[in-house]
């Protein structure tokens, strides 16, 4: 591997309607990349509702980047997705992903201190065993942090499972 990349999954990009999704994880592989992945749901501000599709705007009650139920239910299926696919891609298995972003700048968001510990689980129980990681401004690792997790003072939050 000679490269190192980051790769966003823009939700709203791969599942453009529910149940739909693509990966391109093998062709960093071919590439010879190592990347950190950004599996979201929210990947940054730059991409509309943060990547995250505008089909779930259609709840009126919708609680983003929360532990509001349909939130999480649409998040599992998206994740039931895509951690399998990408799973074994992971640099344990031989594959170039090295870590995966938990979530982006949630403490400057922080709605539900339940959320970023879901969001943890969430990528582990489906078979996420690299480095996890999140990054954040000073402020917000105060509020978008889980407990074990080491910060590098640099505004980098990083959890070591």
């Amino acid at each position: 591997m000679t490269a190192l990349s980051f790769r966003y999954v823009p939700w709203n990009l791969h599942e453009q309607k529910r149940g739909v999704l693509k990966a391109y994880t093998s062709l960093a592989a071919e590439l010879g990349l190592w990347f950190i992945l950004r599996a979201g749901p929210y990947i940054c501000a730059e991409w509309d509702l943060g990547g995250m599709p505008s089909w779930l705007l259609c709840d009126p009650d919708m609680k983003l980047r929360t532990t509001y139920p349909d939130f999480t239910e649409a998040v599992d299926s998206f994740f039931d997705q895509l951690i399998p696919r990408v799973a074994p891609y992971q640099y344990s298995k031989g594959g170039p992903i090295i870590a995966v972003q938990v979530e982006n700048e949630y403490g400057s968001y922080a709605k539900d201190v339940e959320y970023m510990p879901y969001i943890k689980e969430a990528l582990l129980s489906r078979g996420i065993e690299e480095l996890l990681l999140t990054s954040d401004n000073q402020d917000g690792l105060k509020h978008g942090g889980v407990n074990g997790e080491v910060q590098d003072g640099d505004g980098v939050l990083v959890w070591v499972v």
